[in-house]
């Protein structure tokens, strides 16, 4: 059997689901952009600003009537949108201290995906997937019952196609639960653990130019810098052994196959080179913070307050400066939260503290072979240092899996060009 998983954007994403389907698959189908933002305008008009949403409804009720043209599946769009109506009239009376109403209606409209396939294909059956993902109570945060999860699954486990929604779970109490980021991903291998698919499959629309084969381990150094796979989601497959495959979801393509498996044939050591998206650099310096105990506590403290991921750590023996990366979209927030630590009254004794901030790029060079390998820092700097590229910042983990170097942001595409010469 195969576990497949697809983002459902419009009608043409429904056809490449159902597309070379085989008794025993199973697809978790997760909501895309479009769906994601109709969606979110509808309750963000009436749960938040307290009016009637009568077009937003409109527009939501035409894209999940335009998955297919299956009338049982139009009668189940209407039946499921007209409690999304009631629940939201009321809602429109309360004043929410949580989003626990969103998230259950948002799993209500997700679980119409696998209706909209299973209506357009012969012995297909729809499940919602909070009834067979099943997660302990703990205080809202999605941890697995494994147990009964895995019940759950094997009670559906038969001759057919099953068609699943992804990202949301339920505890035993009956709760709607988001899995959290990555949790339609996260949907697929669990039930690919559970059930020893020979494969997970997820289709992607996003481009991949990195190695064709990889780790897991791997993997986790390569699409920590990118939107295509969320690491965590991989560890069910890792612990069982069953291989992750990625496509392109415009021509089925494999761009990459992951593994548990040790990969020998790569002479250098190096697996590959990747670039991150655009981020910035933000660096905090003074004297202030030299023997400092807690300082970096409370910048990072801060800036986990503000909600910024920092995608990058570096601090100088010195210790006089801290450096941090951050996606572009998040600097004006760790700005923001930097410059509030800065003029913190209790942090007066640091009154010489001030912070730099530049347009960066991050280039990390992986590979499981590059441990104990003496050399490959070496030729790395000296591969850069004769392209005349500055190097602004460097870390290597601990793991000696990957060295990632911050450069400019102009110097972003002419350093993964030389580096890729070490391959």
């Amino acid at each position: 059997m195969r576990v497949k998983h697809f983002i459902i954007d419009g009608a043409c994403d429904v056809q490449r689901a159902i597309k070379n389907l085989q008794p025993g698959d199973w697809v978790v189908v997760a909501a895309g952009e479009k769906l994601d933002h109709l969606f979110q305008q509808l309750t963000d008009a009436q749960l938040h600003q307290k009016t009637e949403a009568v077009e937003e409804k409109r527009r939501l009720e035409t894209f999940l009537l335009s998955l297919s043209t299956s009338r049982s599946y139009h009668e189940e769009v209407s039946r499921t949108l007209y409690k999304l109506h009631l629940l939201l009239a009321e809602g429109m009376l309360m004043t929410f201290s949580d989003n626990s109403l969103s998230v259950y209606l948002k799993a209500m409209v997700t679980a119409l995906l696998p209706q909209s396939i299973a209506a357009s294909t012969t012995d297909a059956i729809a499940i919602d997937g909070r009834d067979v993902i099943i997660c302990e109570s703990n205080k809202g945060i999605p941890v697995i019952d494994w147990k009964v999860t895995e019940n759950k699954l094997r009670e559906r486990a038969a001759d057919g196609t099953f068609i699943v929604s992804g990202a949301y779970g339920r505890r035993l109490t009956g709760d709607t639960l988001d899995l959290g980021f990555g949790g339609s991903q996260l949907t697929a291998t669990i039930i690919g653990s559970v059930l020893k698919a020979d494969e997970v499959r997820f289709f992607t629309a996003a481009s991949y130019d990195g190695a064709s084969e990889l780790t897991y381990e791997e993997a986790a150094q390569v699409f920590s810098a990118s939107s295509l796979v969320y690491p965590p989601v991989m560890l069910p497959l890792k612990k069982t052994g069953i291989p992750l495959v990625l496509s392109s979801m415009s021509s089925s393509q494999v761009l990459a196959t992951i593994t548990s498996s040790t990969l020998s044939n790569r002479p250098t050591g190096i697996t590959g080179v990747i670039c991150s998206d655009p981020m910035n650099l933000i660096t905090v310096c003074g004297t202030g913070l030299r023997g400092s105990i807690g300082i970096s506590s409370s910048i990072f403290g801060s800036l986990a307050k503000a909600n910024v991921n920092i995608h990058f750590i570096s601090q100088s023996i010195s210790e006089y400066s801290i450096s941090f990366a951050v996606k572009r979209i998040d600097v004006p927030q760790a700005i923001h939260a930097v410059q509030q630590l800065i003029s913190d009254t209790q942090l007066r004794a640091f009154n010489d503290l001030s912070f730099d901030n530049k347009e960066v790029s991050i280039v990390t060079i992986y590979g499981n072979r590059m441990r104990n390998v003496p050399g490959i820092s070496g030729k790395i700097y000296s591969t850069l240092g004769d392209a005349n590229i500055n190097i602004i910042a460097a870390s290597q983990g601990g793991e000696e899996m990957s060295i990632s170097v911050v450069v400019g942001e102009t110097d972003a595409r002419h350093s993964l060009e030389v580096l890729c010469t070490l391959l």
